[in-house]
């Protein structure tokens, strides 16, 4: 589609929790360079934790899926 139409068009799938790992398997043999993209996968019901002091969004390093 990109060389078709001459345009950089961002590739998005919307994905869960249960079908990412699938996804990114078939990506990786696949499709590779998709994976280095910044916005691969929106993933369905999923919203970050928002710290209350700040209203920004959570930031736990040590364990980041508590970010969410």
């Amino acid at each position: 589609m990109r060389s078709t139409f001459d345009s950089n068009v961002v590739f998005t799938l919307m994905n869960s929790f249960s079908t990412s790992d699938d996804t990114r398997a078939f990506l990786k043999t696949n499709h590779a360079d998709l994976l280095e993209e910044p916005f691969t996968e929106l993933m369905q019901n999923i919203s970050p934790k928002i710290d209350a002091a700040t209203l920004l969004p959570a930031d736990h390093p040590e364990s980041p899926d508590c970010e969410w």
